[in-house]
């Protein structure tokens, strides 16, 4: 096996990454209902100009640093936010920017983004804009650019607006607001509530200073906030010992001030009860489960059933190759998207070299699969896993290899799904993405990091899906508790 550790070490710092600036990298609203209008009434005094600075800490260490800018022009506001983290994971430091730029119109609803996230290895960027109602997405350029059209029922509008809002800043304690949002990152719809817990003081530059006190809550994980009357970020602190907090420029930008922080893979690991056996070759494993309520449905499906907080693994049996049976199930999984690029040439040249014309859907994934564990090398990798941009690196971890694996697999006309769960190695379970395909009349799960099809029980599947669901799974980071009640050979 190849540098088993480094499966978890990119992904485990992706979905701590997207909770910490869930609220922080800039949200759209794609609602099925509108925002009540007094959530759009603004009466607020922004400066011309103001600038804010924020250390990252972990755990009282510092990891990195925010700086954002708000300035009135002359139809509105121009918002930008520059993020650097430094984050250890499984040993390996990745050195991360992320930079929002966003032209809001005086409403504070959006008007145009931009959206980029860069690490030594990989880099993502998407722009989005509004025409009429429709909000347009766009990712990567020239031949390799993809645009996706999300109709709003209300007005769009981004995180940087939302703390200025007179509906927040009336809230009483006790009383909440709850905003439908669309994040550019993840290409999902979540909601995100504020709840005005009270008046409080917060130490801020060796000085105690009053502030409101929030409790922001997205996807399952609430973070506090400490906020000025003018609606500015003083401190916010989220999962894992993770803490922004305000400060001057030159504290804020010294990069030599950076410790580096708890590795995030050891924090983010679900121990066991009981060691499991060889994992590769598990067939069957009982667990009960604490923890996992609000993913119940998704964990009672395909090769798993979930009762009373006990979760059944049996491995699959593959199916008779030689019967065909179409596929008639949901079209997205042998469509193309911005992440799944399963129509671009290249990964189309890529798969059909890999698989023979004659080929069964079943021998054609075991054949993606095969390459994938084979050719791809396995290195963290913190960013959003594109398939066309891992084509081309040859390498990633488990994220990178179960995108393009699907990606392949579409190409040829076998459709494929994302898994995101857990896997055991080395004694715990760390966070995983593998995939499963339709083959011959079955779904069958298969996983290119470790080389399996189908894959062993020690795959505990979460959720499934694109990119979107790995801030889903991050919901269940410091819940999770797991006792082995059975396993098999």
């Amino acid at each position: 096996m190849k540098k088993s550790w480094t499966w978890f070490a990119g992904l485990t710092a992706v979905l701590v990454f997207g909770i910490l600036f869930s609220f922080r990298i800039g949200y759209f609203d794609k609602a099925p209902k509108e925002i009540p209008k007094q959530f759009l009434d603004l009466e607020v005094e922004i400066p011309g100009q103001s600038q804010n600075y924020l250390n990252i800490l972990q755990n009282g260490k510092k990891i990195g640093y925010v700086m954002s800018t708000m300035a009135k022009r002359e139809n509105g506001y121009m918002v930008g936010e520059t993020a650097y983290m430094e984050l250890t994971a499984m040993g390996t430091v990745q050195k991360t920017r992320m930079v929002t730029t966003a032209n809001l119109n005086p409403d504070m609803t959006l008007d145009s983004m931009t959206f980029q996230l860069s690490s030594e290895m990989v880099s993502f960027t998407a722009r989005a804009w509004m025409e009429g109602s429709v909000l347009k997405v766009r990712t990567g350029k020239g031949k390799d650019e993809s645009i996706m059209e999300f109709p709003m029922k209300s007005p769009p509008m981004i995180d940087a607006g939302l703390l200025h809002m007179q509906a927040v800043k009336n809230l009483k304690a006790g009383e909440e607001v709850v905003y439908p949002v669309f994040d550019p990152a993840t290409m999902g719809n979540w909601d995100t509530t504020i709840r005005m817990v009270g008046m409080d003081t917060v130490k801020i530059l060796d000085e105690t200073v009053s502030a409101k006190k929030l409790e922001i809550s997205f996807m399952g994980q609430t973070q506090t906030a400490w906020i000025s009357e003018e609606g500015e970020m003083l401190v916010q602190e989220g999962l894992m010992g993770l803490r922004l907090e305000k400060t001057s420029r030159l504290r804020a930008l010294d990069e030599e001030t950076i410790e580096g922080g708890d590795d995030l893979f050891a924090l983010a690991t679900v121990p066991v009860d009981v060691p499991l056996m060889d994992p590769s070759k598990l067939t069957f494993l009982k667990l009960k489960v604490y923890g996992a309520d609000h993913v119940a449905e998704n964990l009672n499906q395909g090769r798993q059933s979930f009762s009373d907080g006990v979760l059944t693994v049996q491995v699959e049996t593959l199916p008779d190759p030689t019967i065909d049976i179409p596929y008639t199930g949901d079209p997205a999984f042998l469509s193309s998207d911005a992440f799944i690029q399963s129509d671009h040439p290249e990964i189309v040249q890529a798969a059909r070299q890999i698989v023979g014309e004659d080929d069964s859907p079943q021998e054609k994934a075991r054949k993606i699969i095969q390459w994938g564990y084979e050719e791809l090398e396995k290195l963290p990798v913190l960013s959003m896993p594109q398939a066309l941009e891992t084509l081309r690196s040859g390498q990633g971890d488990c994220g990178e290899h179960a995108i393009l694996t699907a990606a392949m697999a579409r190409a040829v006309g076998v459709p494929a799904r994302v898994n995101m769960g857990l896997y055991y190695v080395h004694g715990v379970f760390g966070y995983h993405a593998w995939n499963s395909f339709y083959v011959n009349g079955k779904w069958i799960s298969g996983d290119a990091t470790v080389g399996q099809f189908p894959t062993d029980a020690a795959h505990l599947q979460f959720a499934q899906g694109g990119y979107e669901v790995q801030l889903e799974v991050a919901r269940l980071i410091g819940r999770l508790k797991l006792e082995v009640l059975e396993q098999k050979k």
